[in-house]
Formats: C-alpha cells, structure tokens, sequence
C-alpha cells in the first residue's frame, strides 16, 4: 500500500498518475546523428491491420531516407494486375481524331448482348491505349489483331510494362487481296497458295473462295510488304 505523509490512506481511484520523463530537448547547434540502417515492421508504422489471418507483414530496412523492401514470392501469386484490361494500337501512320477512335471502336467491338464502354488514351501521334474491361471483348479484339479505323491500318496486342517500350514490326500487314482470270487447274488450295506468293506471304483463303461461290476471282488474304508497291 501507498501511504501519503499524512498517514491517510488513498483508494486505487484516487491515486495520482506517474509524472512522464520528460525527453531532452536537443540543441540547435548539436552535430546530426551518423545515419544508419533500421529495420521496421509495417504493422508498427501503420494502424490500418489487416484482419486476415495470412495477410504477410513486409520487413523494410530505411537507410539515408530510403527505404528497401524485399517482395515475397506470395505476393506475386495469383495476382491479376490492375492494368490487365489494357490494350495497345499501333496506327500504320498518324491516328485519327479521338473521337472518331472512340465512336468506331465502341461500335464495332462492342456485342449486342452486352454493351461494355471502351476508353481511349492517347501514347503519342500513332500509339492509342484502350481500356477494355470485358474479358471476352478484350480475347476477341485480341484475336482480330488487324483492324481499320477510318481507313487507317491498326495493330492492337496486349499492353504490359515490359512490352511498352517495344512496338511491332508495323512493315507488314494482312490484306484480302483479288486474283482475277485464275486457270481452273490452279483453282485449289496448293495453286491459290501458290498464286499468292507473287503479291506476299499466304494467310489463308477466303470463305467465299473456298466454297467456290465465284469462280470469276479468287480472294486470298495475304501478308504484304506495305513499304514496297503493291503488285497488279
């Protein structure tokens, strides 16, 4: 028991609280201390816990202001990037107006049964990212990978940051090309292929052309240099 000078006794409650230390106060002309590295423990620097029971602690180590932190392969795990939905175009020459790109691709990408709204940003003069967050949209126009806006060629591919910097070979390209006056003898696929290598590399034959549904031309879609002419 705790007894005053007066010899009366006081109850827990009326206790008097313990007189805090106070800290030094430095001077102004006192030399900063060495830096030198320290480790912390997320959970001790932020109140902001989390209440799953495998959430993981990261362990940083702060050195002259910075700090480093080392990434636990856990984290990297089944992780869906946030910049997943992202699509890239590469224009085979100078784009066209925003909304033009914007008006044409969410009407031509866009299903019927379930309209989904793409955004459209600009990269630079020839390089458009599109948001698309529809899964199944985004896997068709991916397919596609060749399409035209406003009459401009344009190769779209998956955006991720290692491949930003990297735009594809924009010297080729796929194009339905008319074989008019074909022999009968080289009406077949061996021939058309065949035929074809005058104007680029084979893709493949048209559905029009391989059900014979006009025996007047042959279409074929074809790989061509677009920085040499094309043949007539």
């Amino acid at each position: 028991d705790f007894f005053v000078p007066c010899k009366q006794a006081l109850s827990p409650a009326m206790e008097p609280p313990p007189v805090p230390e106070a800290a030094p106060t430095p001077s102004l002309n006192s030399p900063c201390p060495e830096s030198s590295p320290v480790t912390f423990s997320y959970a001790s620097v932020t109140s902001d816990h989390s209440s799953s029971p495998s959430a993981l602690v990261p362990e940083f180590v702060v050195f002259d202001g910075f700090a480093t932190v080392t990434i636990p392969e856990e984290i990297m795990v089944d992780a869906t990037p946030l910049w997943k939905c992202f699509v890239v175009g590469y224009f085979m020459g100078d784009a066209p107006h925003v909304g033009t790109i914007h008006a044409t691709v969410n009407r031509i990408w866009n299903s019927t049964e379930k309209m989904a709204k793409i955004d459209v940003q600009f990269l630079n003069k020839t390089t458009v990212l599109f948001r698309v967050v529809n899964d199944q949209m985004r896997e068709r126009v991916l397919r596609g990978k060749y399409w035209h806006i406003a009459d401009t060629p344009l190769i779209v591919n998956k955006w991720n940051p290692e491949t930003a910097g990297s735009p594809p070979d924009l010297t080729a390209m796929p194009l339905w090309v008319d074989f008019r006056g074909v022999p009968g003898y080289l009406f077949s696929h061996k021939g058309l292929s065949f035929l074809s290598r005058t104007s680029g590399k084979f893709v493949k034959l048209h559905p029009n052309t391989e059900r014979c549904i006009r025996m007047d031309v042959a279409r074929i879609l074809v790989e061509v240099n677009l920085q040499k002419p094309l043949t007539e």
